[in-house]
């Protein structure tokens, strides 16, 4: 009797068991599943995706190799002997001879220049250093791992996220040596974190600092690279951005890369539409607290503002300084 219903129990058992298994709902598809049905058929559009995964699915940094990092920043940085220079430009300086301007195909360059910089005023730096290149996604993305920051593409729907994950990666500006995009936030954050594992002062330059070495500590340069001139086998190698250590021409004479074009930095300073007229002479940066102006591209917009210097074929980035 008590083997038979030892039996019955474990056969109602392994019913129940089979039972539930046969009607269990299937698990939702992940975010990448639901990618990857998307784009069945398109092999270019799945090996991006892959790609995409070795960004978002990378462990964070080892001590060893954050260590790694901090050491090629310090190892990067150019030192920028202190001096005077006459910061901002007239408008009547632009119609004149630069020492470094040079005509392409045979026609003068212009730059351009906000009319808030028509405001020439004497500047007195100390001695600093400036990374020789802008900072790379392989450095920042091991930041944004060992910080717990997100991966922003752009739009937050999935598939609109990964449409733009693989375009950037496929068409435009994402790779280990180009220059990282970062909100002023991002980089001031990132500066700081280089600053607390080598034990050295890191920290966005300030306007000033950036721009006494793009032109060269204080030189009238209409483009700071090495011959005077912007152009597109000179400062790119393509329609986006460029490896950050890939044209010498896109060096200034002090050493540094692309202080003209391929992305804008950032800079510790607050934007105000007339610092300039009442800049302090001595080590310069406005950090007050900001008056509101217009920003925004269309100008209808009304905030704060942090500057960034440079130019280039998109905006926002930084040199470590």
């Amino acid at each position: 009797m008590k083997t038979a219903f030892f039996i019955h129990i474990a056969l109602a058992a392994i019913f129940f068991v089979s039972g539930c298994q046969g009607n269990a709902p299937e698990a939702p598809l992940t975010e990448r599943e639901i990618a990857e049905k998307a784009a069945l058929g398109d092999e270019t559009e799945l090996m991006l995706i892959a790609e995409v995964h070795k960004i978002l699915d990378a462990p964070a940094p080892s001590k060893t190799e954050k260590q790694a990092i901090a050491q090629r920043a310090l190892d990067n940085m150019v030192r920028i002997d202190g001096g005077e220079f006459i910061m901002g430009v007239s408008p009547e300086r632009l119609g004149g001879d630069w020492e470094g301007w040079k005509p392409v195909d045979g026609k003068r360059q212009t730059a351009s220049i906000r009319d808030t910089a028509f405001h020439e005023h004497l500047v007195r730096l100390d001695t600093y250093y400036i990374s020789k290149y802008e900072t790379t996604y392989e450095d920042f993305d091991a930041f944004k791992r060992d910080t717990g920051r997100d991966f922003r593409f752009a739009n937050p729907e999935m598939n609109a996220r990964y449409k733009s994950y693989t375009n950037s990666l496929h068409k435009c500006c994402r790779a280990p040596r180009k220059p990282a995009a970062a909100d002023w936030y991002e980089a001031d954050a990132y500066c700081k974190w280089l600053g607390d594992i080598s034990g050295q002062p890191v920290s966005l330059l300030t306007e000033a600092q950036w721009e006494y070495a793009a032109r060269e500590r204080g030189k009238w340069l209409m483009f700071a690279t090495k011959w005077g001139g912007v152009g597109r086998l000179t400062n790119r190698t393509s329609k986006a951005t460029t490896e950050v250590d890939a044209l010498s021409h896109s060096m200034n004479d002090l050493g540094l890369y692309f202080m003209s074009g391929n992305l804008s930095e950032w800079v510790l300073d607050w934007y105000a539409p007339d610092y300039y007229q009442h800049s302090p002479v001595d080590n310069p940066v406005n950090d007050n607290s900001p008056a509101t102006v217009t920003i925004g591209v269309r100008g209808q917009d009304k905030g704060y503002a942090k500057v960034h210097r440079g130019g280039g074929s998109v905006f926002r980035l930084f040199h470590g300084g």
